[in-house]
């Protein structure tokens, strides 16, 4: 994943990760001793669980999920989950601190955009264009050729002796 394409969407993604970043305890210390109650705005939603929830109330438009996490079954399932339900998503590689800094935190395996400002609903549509077609345009292919096609030796072993 070396293209310089890749790169560039993977900085564009990143940049507007951090336009959305959640305000930290601090700034909302801050907003409500001057009375304001409302939610500071669009921002990101982060956790698995919290991005799960909004994959399935179909809330999310786009999920971005860590290629680096430790073990991997925590989110193994989330693409065939974005694509059951039409979500675009993409997988980051070695991305679970930066999405941590994103989020004001040590590190973070998934986040999701819920909610974008008008201004940058151009910027996220021609993101999601592009991440259409390296992961979710592609999943049957991907599945398809998952573990290389090869079989194992046994397998070749009885499928020989089957032959003859």
């Amino acid at each position: 994943v070396s293209t310089p394409s890749t790169w560039a969407t993977r900085k564009g993604l990143l940049e507007l990760l951090a336009a959305y970043r959640p305000e930290t305890a601090q700034a909302r210390i801050e907003r409500r001793k001057e009375g304001k109650t409302a939610a500071a705005g669009p921002a990101v939603t982060y956790g698995i669980q919290e991005v799960t929830k909004a994959i399935e109330k179909k809330t999310a438009k786009l999920v971005v999920i860590a290629s680096d996490v430790e073990p991997l079954e925590l989110v193994i399932w989330l693409p065939a989950l974005c694509r059951a339900q039409g979500v675009p998503y993409a997988i980051v590689h070695n991305s679970k601190s930066t999405f941590g800094q994103i989020v004001h935190g040590k590190t973070a395996a998934t986040l999701a955009i819920t909610k974008v400002n008008a201004a940058d609903n151009d910027k996220l549509d021609r993101l999601v264009e592009s991440l259409n077609g390296r992961f979710l345009n592609r999943f049957d292919e991907i599945r398809r050729t998952w573990g290389g096609l090869k079989l194992g030796t046994r397998t070749v072993a009885k499928l020989n002796k089957r032959n003859k």
